[in-house]
């Protein structure tokens, strides 16, 4: 089951994935577009590797 922090991170990331995309969103643009530091969701990324 996927929580609602993630389904808003896979939505949050398409939409950016097709406004600019793929090779072109950094994970500070992610950050940016969830309102958290960088620095938290590189770790989300990096403590959820089956993300």
């Amino acid at each position: 089951m996927i929580s609602e922090r993630k389904k808003e991170i896979i939505t949050i990331a398409a939409k950016l994935f097709k406004e600019k995309g793929y090779n072109a969103v950094s994970m500070r643009d992610l950050a940016q577009e969830l309102g958290i530091k960088q620095r938290v969701c590189t770790t989300i990324f990096l403590l959820n590797k089956k993300f």
